[in-house]
């Protein structure tokens, strides 16, 4: 799951940092790439995606999923340089601009109801409601593909179920200092922070002991109390029917199946799955999805940013100066 934004530079010469942000094993950020553009635009998109491919490999063939907001600039882009990529909205960029249109609570409770939907059948229940209150607001969410805002059409690969850019919008807050700097001293803050992060975290988790990464555990935890109106029935076969009020959900624990889809979209057992773990005397734990196990983690952090010596050290290109972007009037703003 690789999270897209553009942020302002506060400097005199302005332009924009485009950043590609990552989820690590821990539900954390893990900064991929990051350039300098001048603007926001169709072009400066094109070529930052052209060149992340470049490093990452096509979306296609290694299963990236994306997320960014609705930005004319970077749908065109996707469109040219991935067409067939599997791209989500940002649903609070989306909401931002749905509110300027549907401001009624209702509706916007509805919406919401509608992203965090994991079935078709619930997805189509608060699109109906949203009909019936307003048939405008239900013609301008039907324009914009399910897979692409709600849980109920996410793919099950990224085992991911975010409906929200955060990862790129605390990167965006990591790095704050650094967005009144000229541009190379920017850019060096920014490694560094990267390089010593990436570090901090190594160390870290080596004193960590556990299978599963400690936010996913945390989660568990909390899924585990949400149990108690779970009613599990053993069908046999690693199938289980479990009873939460008037809902029977069944669940495939071979398989790693359940029809409410949460565990499928996600990789982490949902409470239907944990009360049919916990009643066959099982750990919920051992049926978390490889990508959050701390050995997968160990995986993401053994690299190494590499330092890089002082300007005075850097090596003359044979190639002609790059002239510096014209300065802004800061006292114009």
């Amino acid at each position: 799951m690789i999270g897209l934004d553009a942020c302002f530079l506060k400097g005199s010469l302005r332009g924009q940092l485009m950043a590609a942000i990552a989820r690590d094993e821990n539900n954390q950020m893990f900064p991929l790439a990051i350039a300098v553009v001048e603007s926001e635009c169709k072009e400066s998109w094109t070529w930052f995606l052209e060149s992340l491919i470049d490093q990452i490999g096509v979306p296609e063939e290694k299963g990236w999923t994306f997320m960014s907001d609705q930005q004319k600039g970077l749908l065109e882009s996707f469109k040219k340089v991935m067409p067939n990529v599997d791209h989500r909205f940002c649903v609070r960029h989306m909401y931002a601009n749905f509110k300027l249109r549907f401001k009624d609570k209702k509706l916007k409770d509805l919406m919401w109801a509608v992203a965090r939907s994991y079935t078709i059948v619930d997805f189509e229940k608060y699109m109906e409601l949203i009909k019936k209150e307003n048939t405008e607001a239900h013609r301008w969410l039907s324009k914009i593909g399910t897979n692409q805002w709600s849980k109920s059409a996410f793919s099950t690969l990224p085992k991911c179920d975010m409906l929200s850019n955060n990862n790129c919008e605390i990167f965006n807050y990591w790095i704050q200092e650094a967005r009144d700097q000229p541009i190379l001293t920017m850019l060096e803050i920014i490694r560094r922070k990267m390089m010593c992060g990436l570090q901090e975290r190594c160390e870290w988790i080596k004193d960590y002991d556990g299978q599963v990464c400690p936010r996913i555990m945390e989660k568990i935890e909390e899924t585990k109390e949400q149990t108690l109106d779970c009613e599990p029935i053993e069908a046999g076969n690693g199938i289980w029917e479990v009873h939460e009020g008037l809902k029977i959900y069944v669940k495939k624990l071979k398989k790693n199946v359940c029809t409410c889809r949460e565990w499928d979209v996600t990789g982490i057992p949902c409470r239907h799955r944990v009360s049919a773990i916990m009643t066959a005397h099982r750990e919920p734990e051992d049926f978390v999805h490889p990508f959050y196990h701390v050995s997968t983690f160990k995986k993401a952090y053994y690299g190494t940013i590499i330092p890089i010596s002082d300007q005075s050290q850097w090596d003359i290109a044979p190639r002609d100066r790059i002239l510096p972007p014209e300065c802004h009037d800061l006292k114009s703003n």
